[in-house]
């Protein structure tokens, strides 16, 4: 996804930072499920970002606080400027993280888990536990 995003990310004549909004307490909730009863077959894992409108709205905040830095006075004199990426599945919405519509497209297409997702399994003897107190 990056360097779909970011093509001159590698383009040692081109400046730029990358800032990253994240929301650490996301209120979504995904899953994981087995796919077969076969140990070795991966597991589907359904992450559901933004599943939740408290996330979305957590998220344009965070992008609003950036927009407000990057527009500041001190950055403006840097000349920066802030790159939207062409992401197909956004063309249709004005270019603008300002823009509700189109931030809410760009966090679909791009969402991503900040370091390793994580989560917990029932155990016990039940038929909802996934092992025993063995293991």
């Amino acid at each position: 996804i990056f360097r779909e995003i970011f093509p001159a990310h590698n383009n040692p004549s081109q400046e730029g930072v990358l800032f990253l909004v994240t929301c650490w307490q996301p209120i979504s909730r995904g899953n994981i499920t087995l796919n077969t009863y076969t140990i070795l077959d991966p597991p589907r894992i359904e992450p559901a970002y933004y599943e939740n409108p408290e996330d979305i709205q957590c998220t344009q905040n965070g992008i609003d606080l950036l927009l407000d830095i990057t527009e500041s006075r001190n950055f403006r004199k840097l000349g920066t400027k802030v790159h939207t990426p062409r992401i197909n599945g956004c063309l249709h919405f004005r270019q603008d993280y300002r823009d509700q519509d189109y931030a809410e497209c760009v966090m679909r297409h791009t969402a991503l888990t900040g370091y390793h997702p994580g989560g917990t399994c029932r155990m016990g003897e039940d038929k909802h536990a996934v092992v025993n107190k063995k293991l």
